[in-house]
């Protein structure tokens, strides 16, 4: 157990993130304090850390070249030979519909894969059945997930 600096109660070990550098190798902060913390400092810095993430991909273009010919290429493996015109012209309405929904709403809308690309266990394909058109956050907070179980 351990008492948190920020909001002075005491919790367990496992909600404290780890620091080597500290005595007992956790932070003085609970993991709900740190995140609203940099929440904080994300929010008070944001033309900071947009300048120092310009600066970042300037000097390192390869990197982000390399990671998005990668996930090209993994979609377009995950995309099967057999897939028909009409199932193609499906894949592209539904890209289209988050676009269409984007545009009415004023929020961003992105194309999840149901079954992830992505998967250590299982992994889906790009096919239209595999395909729905979610709001940006939950997209993003779903991560890497199906069904509850990380992948």
């Amino acid at each position: 157990m351990k008492v948190c600096l920020k909001c002075q109660i005491e919790l367990p070990l496992s909600k404290f993130g780890k620091r080597k550098d500290s005595k007992d190798g956790f932070r003085n902060e609970c993991k709900p304090c740190r995140r609203q913390m940099d929440k904080h400092y994300r929010f008070d810095n944001k033309e900071v850390i947009q300048s120092r993430q310009k600066d970042y991909y300037q000097s390192n273009k390869e990197v982000f070249f390399s990671n998005n010919a990668k996930r090209r290429a993994k979609a377009l493996k995950a995309t099967p030979d057999w897939l028909n015109g009409e199932h193609k012209a499906h894949i592209k309405r539904t890209y289209k519909l988050a676009t269409l929904m984007k545009e009415i709403t004023g929020v961003e809308y992105h194309v999840d894969h149901i079954v992830p690309l992505n998967g250590i266990n299982l992994c889906g394909l790009h096919v239209p059945w595999n395909l729905q058109v979610l709001r940006a956050d939950l997209n993003l907070s779903k991560s890497n997930k199906f069904g509850g179980d990380e992948f």
